[in-house]
Protein backbone atom coordinates (compact mmCIF):
# COMPACT_ATOMS: atom_id res chain seq x y z
CA UNK A 1 0.00 0.00 0.00
CA UNK A 2 2.74 2.25 0.59
CA UNK A 3 4.09 2.53 -2.78
CA UNK A 4 0.92 4.03 -3.61
CA UNK A 5 1.95 7.31 -1.79
CA UNK A 6 5.63 7.47 -3.07
CA UNK A 7 4.85 10.84 -4.03
CA UNK A 8 3.51 11.51 -0.84
CA UNK A 9 6.50 10.80 1.02
CA UNK A 10 8.49 12.99 -1.50
CA UNK A 11 6.98 16.17 -1.02
CA UNK A 12 8.72 18.89 -2.94
CA UNK A 13 10.94 16.95 -4.95
CA UNK A 14 9.30 16.80 -8.37
CA UNK A 15 11.84 18.74 -10.81
CA UNK A 16 9.12 19.05 -13.86
CA UNK A 17 7.28 22.61 -13.69
CA UNK A 18 3.83 21.67 -12.37
CA UNK A 19 1.45 24.02 -14.80
CA UNK A 20 -1.75 25.21 -12.68
CA UNK A 21 -5.31 23.59 -13.74
CA UNK A 22 -7.82 25.72 -13.97
CA UNK A 23 -10.50 23.29 -12.90
CA UNK A 24 -8.27 21.09 -10.05
CA UNK A 25 -10.00 22.71 -6.85
CA UNK A 26 -13.78 21.91 -8.04
CA UNK A 27 -12.37 18.32 -8.47
CA UNK A 28 -11.05 18.59 -5.16
CA UNK A 29 -14.44 19.51 -3.06
CA UNK A 30 -16.16 17.24 -5.52
CA UNK A 31 -13.99 14.54 -4.05
CA UNK A 32 -14.61 15.80 -0.69
CA UNK A 33 -18.51 15.44 -1.50
CA UNK A 34 -18.13 11.81 -2.61
CA UNK A 35 -16.51 11.44 0.20
CA UNK A 36 -18.55 12.43 3.04
CA UNK A 37 -21.76 10.63 1.11
CA UNK A 38 -19.38 7.38 1.52
CA UNK A 39 -18.62 7.92 4.92
CA UNK A 40 -22.71 8.38 5.56
CA UNK A 41 -23.54 5.14 3.69
CA UNK A 42 -20.57 3.37 5.66
CA UNK A 43 -22.54 4.84 9.22
CA UNK A 44 -25.84 4.35 7.75
CA UNK A 45 -25.07 0.39 6.27
CA UNK A 46 -22.83 -0.27 10.04
CA UNK A 47 -26.39 1.19 11.83
CA UNK A 48 -28.50 -1.64 9.93
CA UNK A 49 -25.99 -4.39 10.25
CA UNK A 50 -25.26 -4.68 6.59
CA UNK A 51 -22.11 -5.69 6.44
CA UNK A 52 -21.87 -7.33 2.88
CA UNK A 53 -22.57 -3.64 1.55
CA UNK A 54 -20.50 -1.84 4.63
CA UNK A 55 -17.36 -3.83 3.19
CA UNK A 56 -18.16 -2.63 -0.38
CA UNK A 57 -18.04 0.92 0.36
CA UNK A 58 -15.48 0.33 3.02
CA UNK A 59 -13.43 -0.36 -0.42
CA UNK A 60 -14.78 2.61 -2.24
CA UNK A 61 -14.37 5.19 0.45
CA UNK A 62 -10.49 3.28 0.61
CA UNK A 63 -9.95 3.73 -3.22
CA UNK A 64 -11.37 7.61 -3.04
CA UNK A 65 -9.30 8.75 -0.61
CA UNK A 66 -6.08 7.27 -1.85
CA UNK A 67 -6.93 8.75 -6.06
CA UNK A 68 -7.80 11.97 -3.86
CA UNK A 69 -4.23 12.19 -2.33
CA UNK A 70 -2.70 11.25 -5.12
CA UNK A 71 -3.89 13.94 -7.23
CA UNK A 72 -3.61 16.25 -3.89
CA UNK A 73 0.09 16.28 -4.56
CA UNK A 74 0.03 18.50 -7.84
CA UNK A 75 -1.45 21.02 -5.16
CA UNK A 76 1.23 20.53 -2.82
CA UNK A 77 4.07 20.62 -5.57
CA UNK A 78 2.50 23.56 -7.48
CA UNK A 79 2.41 25.64 -3.98
CA UNK A 80 5.96 24.90 -3.38
CA UNK A 81 7.06 25.71 -6.52
CA UNK A 82 5.15 29.08 -6.50
CA UNK A 83 6.47 30.25 -3.46
CA UNK A 84 9.41 31.05 -4.84
CA UNK A 85 12.14 30.12 -2.02
CA UNK A 86 9.79 31.46 0.87
CA UNK A 87 10.98 29.25 3.67
CA UNK A 88 7.96 30.23 5.83
CA UNK A 89 5.88 29.18 2.64
CA UNK A 90 7.53 25.80 2.31
CA UNK A 91 7.78 25.49 5.80
CA UNK A 92 3.97 25.56 6.20
CA UNK A 93 2.88 23.52 2.93
CA UNK A 94 5.54 20.99 4.25
CA UNK A 95 3.60 21.06 7.59
CA UNK A 96 0.68 20.46 5.79
CA UNK A 97 1.33 17.69 3.69
CA UNK A 98 2.67 16.04 6.49
CA UNK A 99 -0.31 15.75 8.12
CA UNK A 100 -2.16 14.16 5.24
CA UNK A 101 0.54 11.73 5.20
CA UNK A 102 -0.54 11.49 8.96
CA UNK A 103 -3.88 10.44 8.15
CA UNK A 104 -3.42 8.92 5.23
CA UNK A 105 -1.42 5.97 7.75
CA UNK A 106 -4.35 6.31 10.31
CA UNK A 107 -6.96 5.54 7.84
CA UNK A 108 -5.04 2.88 6.45
CA UNK A 109 -4.42 1.42 9.26
CA UNK A 110 -8.48 1.47 10.06
CA UNK A 111 -9.11 -0.18 6.70
CA UNK A 112 -6.46 -2.51 7.64
CA UNK A 113 -8.04 -3.45 10.54
CA UNK A 114 -11.33 -3.42 10.03
CA UNK A 115 -12.23 -4.39 6.34
CA UNK A 116 -12.53 -8.24 7.19
CA UNK A 117 -13.64 -7.97 10.73
CA UNK A 118 -16.45 -6.28 11.36
CA UNK A 119 -18.57 -8.43 13.32
CA UNK A 120 -18.43 -9.78 17.10
CA UNK A 121 -15.91 -7.91 19.73
CA UNK A 122 -14.57 -5.11 17.05
CA UNK A 123 -18.16 -4.15 16.43
CA UNK A 124 -18.15 -1.37 18.69
CA UNK A 125 -14.53 -0.38 18.65
CA UNK A 126 -15.93 -0.10 14.90
CA UNK A 127 -18.20 2.51 15.25
CA UNK A 128 -15.84 4.73 17.41
CA UNK A 129 -12.87 4.51 15.12
CA UNK A 130 -15.46 5.22 12.35
CA UNK A 131 -16.52 8.62 13.98
CA UNK A 132 -12.71 9.38 14.29
CA UNK A 133 -12.42 8.87 10.51
CA UNK A 134 -15.28 11.04 10.38
CA UNK A 135 -14.03 13.89 12.57
CA UNK A 136 -10.89 14.04 11.19
CA UNK A 137 -11.93 14.13 7.50
CA UNK A 138 -14.85 16.92 8.21
CA UNK A 139 -12.18 18.55 9.91
CA UNK A 140 -9.26 18.29 7.26
CA UNK A 141 -11.80 19.45 4.17
CA UNK A 142 -12.71 22.10 6.00
CA UNK A 143 -9.11 23.71 6.64
CA UNK A 144 -8.15 22.77 2.68
CA UNK A 145 -11.77 24.34 1.66
CA UNK A 146 -11.18 27.36 3.50
CA UNK A 147 -7.24 27.39 3.91
CA UNK A 148 -5.10 25.75 1.77
CA UNK A 149 -7.00 25.79 -1.17
CA UNK A 150 -6.92 29.23 -1.31
CA UNK A 151 -3.74 29.70 -2.06
CA UNK A 152 -3.90 27.66 -5.14
CA UNK A 153 -3.64 30.58 -7.61
CA UNK A 154 -2.26 31.21 -10.85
Amino acid sequence: MFNIFKNIFSFGKNEKKIKFESGLIKKFTKDHEKLIEIYSQMLYLHSKKNFMNLKKEMKNFRVTVNLHILEEEKLYSYLVQESNGDKDKIKMHQEIHDEMKEIVKVVGDFFDKYEHNLLGSCEDKFHEKLREIGAVLTDRIDREENGLYTMYKK
